[in-house]
Parts: C-alpha cells; sequence; structure tokens
C-alpha cells in the first residue's frame, strides 16, 4: 500500500536541516553525494519516461550538440 502523497512539512526540511548540520564534515558529505546521486536517479528516469513516449532525440543529434557544447567549453578555456 503507497502512502498518500503530501506537501513537504517546513518544520520537518527545518529539522533535516538542523540533524544535518550537526553531522561531521565527512559524513556531511556523504550525505550530500547521496542527494546527488538521488537527483541524477530521478532524472535519469524523467529521460527514461520520455523515451518510452517517444520524445527520445536522435543519438547523432545528441553527439552533435555534445561536440559544440565541447567546443564551445573549448573555445572559452583558451582565452
Amino acid at each position: 500500500m503507497a502512502l498518500p502523497k503530501r506537501k513537504p512539512d517546513k518544520t520537518s526540511f527545518n529539522q533535516v536541516l538542523k540533524l544535518a548540520s550537526q553531522l561531521a564534515p565527512k559524513e556531511q558529505e556523504k550525505l550530500v553525494q547521496a542527494m546527488q546521486l538521488e537527483e541524477l536517479r530521478r532524472e535519469i528516469m524523467v529521460g527514461v519516461k520520455q523515451i518510452e513516449r517517444g520524445e527520445g532525440i536522435p543519438g547523432e543529434q545528441v553527439f552533435q550538440r555534445l561536440r559544440a557544447r565541447h567546443n564551445e567549453l573549448v573555445r572559452k578555456s583558451t582565452k
């Protein structure tokens, strides 16, 4: 049975922040990494669902965009 969805409670959010601030620096770093990994997984699932709906971008187009972005970053870094 799934739990009902509800808006995040501001108090509980503040409590989480308070608890996180009490962690040792290494533990804070681990927490941040875990949160970043979870966010990445959510973003990947968004992409997977888009592909399942037929909203994907052809591979060659993706690589063209990546090459252009890379070339732009290289150009800016050599200025």
